[in-house]
């Protein structure tokens, strides 16, 4: 890709693995994938600060929802339905393909919603949000 290339959802790639190692299999029927990075902010008012309210950022979060189509046989849908219907982890890295930039962590899947439509393949609505209890997520 050249300089000043647009980069386009469709040339990103989503991998899993079990939780406690790096994702590192493919997903191949994620349609649009969300990574909403926030911050947590703690107050840091004073007396001082008479003009200005002031906050520091203490903590970093993270949400991945995405869109997966119902395949007969997916071990990933797999994982991901025993990962929520147990309280489960599973390993997530949304990324882009060609600079690999994205999440990387133990994710615990917090939403999991099915659309039937008549005239559409089935799919499943997924938020997953980053876990700490095995290994630490990781930016890359």
């Amino acid at each position: 890709m050249a300089d000043g290339d647009y980069r386009i959802g469709l040339d990103g790639k989503f991998l899993w693995g079990p939780a406690g190692a790096a994702a590192a299999t493919e997903i191949t029927n994620i349609q649009d994938v969300t990574l909403d990075l926030s911050a947590i902010e703690a107050d840091t008012k004073t007396r001082a600060s008479r003009t200005w309210a002031t906050s520091k950022v203490a903590l970093l979060q993270g949400t991945v929802q995405f869109t997966m189509l119902d395949k007969e046989g997916d071990q990933a849908l797999a994982a991901l339905k025993a990962a929520f219907f147990s309280k489960g982890k599973v390993a997530l890295y949304p990324k882009d393909a060609e600079s690999g930039e994205g999440l990387d962590a133990d994710y615990g899947i917090t939403g999991f919603s099915r659309n039937e439509q008549l005239t559409e393949v089935i799919a499943y609505n997924v938020t997953a949000k980053p876990n700490n209890e095995q290994r630490e997520p990781q930016w890359h």
